[in-house]
C-alpha cells in the first residue's frame, strides 16, 4: 500500500483555499448521551464513529451514569457522528443534550478518558 504525501505549497491555489476554508469551519459541540449509555461499550462505539468521521476530543463517562462527548469538525460531519452513534446503539439513548463550544485548536485527535 502507497500513500501519497504533498505539501501545502505545493497544492494549487484553488486547493488551499479548499482547506483553509475547512479549517475556518470548524466547530465545537459538548454533547451529553442520556439513557442507558454506561456498560454497553457506548465510548468505544463513539471513539470508532468519532475516529471515522476525522473529529477531534474526547468521549467519558460521567458518574451521573451519561456520557459525555466534546467533537471538533465540520458541523456536517459532528451531526453525521450523533447520527451514527444513534443509529448504532439504537434504544440505548433516550435523550441526546448539545451545546455549541468555542473550538481547541490545539486538539488533534479523538481521545476516550476515563
Amino acid at each position: 500500500m502507497y500513500r501519497l504525501a504533498c505539501h501545502y505549497r505545493d497544492l494549487p491555489n484553488n486547493n488551499k483555499s479548499k482547506i483553509v476554508n475547512s479549517q475556518l469551519k470548524m466547530v465545537a459541540r459538548h454533547i451529553i448521551f442520556i439513557g442507558r449509555v454506561q456498560g454497553i461499550g457506548f465510548r468505544f462505539t463513539a471513539h470508532r464513529i468519532a475516529s471515522r468521521h476525522q473529529l477531534t476530543g474526547y468521549v467519558r463517562n460521567l458518574r451521573d451514569g451519561t456520557v459525555e462527548m466534546l467533537a471538533q469538525g465540520s458541523a456536517e460531519d459532528i451531526d453525521a457522528c450523533i447520527r451514527d452513534i444513534q443509529e448504532y446503539l439504537p434504544g440505548h439513548v433516550g435523550e441526546t443534550r448539545i451545546e455549541e463550544v468555542p473550538p481547541n485548536p490545539t486538539s488533534t485527535d479523538f481521545k476516550i478518558t476515563f
